[in-house]
Protein backbone atom coordinates (compact mmCIF):
# COMPACT_ATOMS: atom_id res chain seq x y z
CA UNK A 1 0.00 0.00 0.00
CA UNK A 2 1.26 3.47 -0.85
CA UNK A 3 0.27 6.19 1.62
CA UNK A 4 0.35 9.88 0.68
CA UNK A 5 1.83 11.54 3.76
CA UNK A 6 0.27 14.91 2.90
CA UNK A 7 -3.32 13.65 2.61
CA UNK A 8 -3.27 10.24 4.29
CA UNK A 9 -4.78 8.72 1.12
CA UNK A 10 -4.01 5.02 0.65
CA UNK A 11 -3.49 3.26 -2.70
CA UNK A 12 -3.08 -0.50 -3.08
CA UNK A 13 0.05 -1.20 -5.16
CA UNK A 14 0.18 -4.99 -4.79
CA UNK A 15 -2.50 -7.60 -4.25
CA UNK A 16 -3.96 -10.61 -6.00
CA UNK A 17 -5.85 -8.19 -8.27
CA UNK A 18 -3.29 -5.34 -8.50
CA UNK A 19 0.05 -5.76 -10.27
CA UNK A 20 1.36 -8.97 -11.78
CA UNK A 21 3.93 -11.69 -11.27
CA UNK A 22 4.68 -13.71 -8.14
CA UNK A 23 1.74 -14.59 -5.91
CA UNK A 24 1.28 -12.75 -2.62
CA UNK A 25 0.49 -14.77 0.49
CA UNK A 26 1.91 -13.46 3.78
CA UNK A 27 4.25 -10.53 3.08
CA UNK A 28 6.55 -9.64 5.97
CA UNK A 29 9.65 -7.50 6.57
CA UNK A 30 9.13 -5.01 3.76
CA UNK A 31 12.11 -2.81 2.81
CA UNK A 32 13.03 -0.42 0.01
CA UNK A 33 16.33 -1.43 -1.57
CA UNK A 34 19.09 0.80 -2.96
CA UNK A 35 17.40 0.78 -6.40
CA UNK A 36 14.07 1.99 -4.99
CA UNK A 37 12.35 -1.37 -5.41
CA UNK A 38 10.19 -2.78 -2.65
CA UNK A 39 11.53 -6.11 -1.40
CA UNK A 40 9.72 -8.36 1.02
CA UNK A 41 9.78 -11.82 2.52
CA UNK A 42 6.64 -13.77 1.67
CA UNK A 43 6.26 -16.15 4.58
CA UNK A 44 3.36 -18.01 2.97
CA UNK A 45 5.26 -18.64 -0.28
CA UNK A 46 8.63 -19.07 1.51
CA UNK A 47 10.20 -16.63 -0.92
CA UNK A 48 11.95 -13.29 -1.31
CA UNK A 49 10.10 -11.01 -3.74
CA UNK A 50 10.96 -7.74 -5.49
CA UNK A 51 8.12 -5.33 -6.38
CA UNK A 52 8.83 -2.64 -8.96
CA UNK A 53 6.84 0.36 -7.65
CA UNK A 54 6.47 1.80 -11.17
CA UNK A 55 5.34 -1.26 -13.14
CA UNK A 56 3.86 -3.13 -10.12
CA UNK A 57 5.52 -6.34 -11.35
CA UNK A 58 6.45 -8.81 -8.59
CA UNK A 59 9.51 -11.03 -9.21
CA UNK A 60 10.74 -13.87 -7.01
CA UNK A 61 14.38 -13.26 -6.11
CA UNK A 62 14.79 -16.53 -4.21
CA UNK A 63 12.49 -19.45 -3.37
CA UNK A 64 12.27 -23.22 -3.63
CA UNK A 65 11.98 -22.70 -7.42
CA UNK A 66 14.58 -19.91 -7.76
CA UNK A 67 18.18 -20.25 -6.59
CA UNK A 68 20.01 -23.07 -4.83
CA UNK A 69 20.91 -23.91 -1.27
CA UNK A 70 19.00 -24.42 1.95
CA UNK A 71 15.30 -23.59 1.65
CA UNK A 72 13.44 -21.00 3.66
CA UNK A 73 11.68 -22.17 6.81
CA UNK A 74 9.37 -19.45 8.10
CA UNK A 75 11.48 -16.57 6.77
CA UNK A 76 10.98 -13.48 8.86
CA UNK A 77 13.85 -10.99 8.78
CA UNK A 78 15.28 -9.02 5.89
CA UNK A 79 18.03 -6.50 5.30
CA UNK A 80 20.11 -5.43 2.32
CA UNK A 81 23.86 -5.87 2.74
CA UNK A 82 26.47 -3.38 1.53
CA UNK A 83 27.23 -5.54 -1.53
CA UNK A 84 23.55 -5.49 -2.58
CA UNK A 85 22.73 -9.04 -1.48
CA UNK A 86 19.99 -9.70 1.07
CA UNK A 87 20.19 -11.46 4.42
Amino acid sequence: MRIDTATGDRTVIASSSVGSGASISLPRQIIVDADGDIVYVDEGQASLVRLDPTTLVRTEISSSAVGAGTGFAYPGGLTQLADGDYA
